[in-house]
């Protein structure tokens, strides 16, 4: 009977190995690190872009990297990588240049000048570079406004944690609908190791 009991220990044991153990540490444990990912704002571009124009506007692809870094004293430094948004932007240029060709021409403009006016990669990565202080309460991530010390307690991301990765699933709260992002969710960022 005894050895029955020692087998059967053993092989509890062994199955807990192989299971794994859960990750029981609260969220705001589990942020702490940099996590890289894609920021997809194809939709955004196509319908930015169709917007202003006043018809369809479509581009296949506008994505780029980006990383996040929680710290533990409530700051998260936001950054993109630079190389890859103008590897974006070479992607997206030819039907970009087609679409304003006649916008270029009715304000009197160079299509070059005008798309150069409309879109700097230097721009675009200092507008996501950027530090801002977070906290996570009830399941709920607050950030800051760019710039701003006191943290939005109105509006908050969802968000999950799954197989090592932290997927933002949207925005909620007071400023949500204003928020420019949220045809970009969900977000998915792995642990960068």
């Amino acid at each position: 009977m005894k050895k029955i009991a020692i087998v059967v220990a053993a092989l509890i044991m062994l199955a807990a190995l192989f299971t794994g153990c859960a990750d029981n540490r609260p969220d705001s444990e589990k942020i702490i690190g940099t996590w890289t990912g894609e920021m997809d704002m194809t939709k955004m571009m196509n319908d930015s872009f169709g917007t202003m124009l006043g018809r369809d506007f479509k581009v296949d692809s506008f994505k780029f990297s980006m990383s996040m870094t929680f710290r533990k004293d409530g700051t998260c430094v936001q950054e993109v990588d630079k190389e890859s948004v103008q590897d974006a932007f070479e992607r997206i240029k030819t039907p970009l240049k087609e679409a304003l060709q006649e916008l270029a021409s009715v304000i009197g403009r160079n299509v070059d000048e005008l798309l150069d006016s409309m879109f700097s990669v230097d721009e675009m990565a200092d507008n996501f570079n950027n530090t801002v202080k977070y906290k996570i309460e009830d399941g709920k991530l607050y950030f800051s406004n760019t710039g701003e010390d006191e943290i939005n307690s109105e509006t908050y991301t969802t968000y999950k944690f799954e197989d090592g990765k932290l997927i933002f699933t949207g925005v909620e709260g007071a400023d949500a609908s204003y928020n420019p992002y949220l045809n970009m969710f969900p977000m998915t960022f792995v642990r960068k190791k």
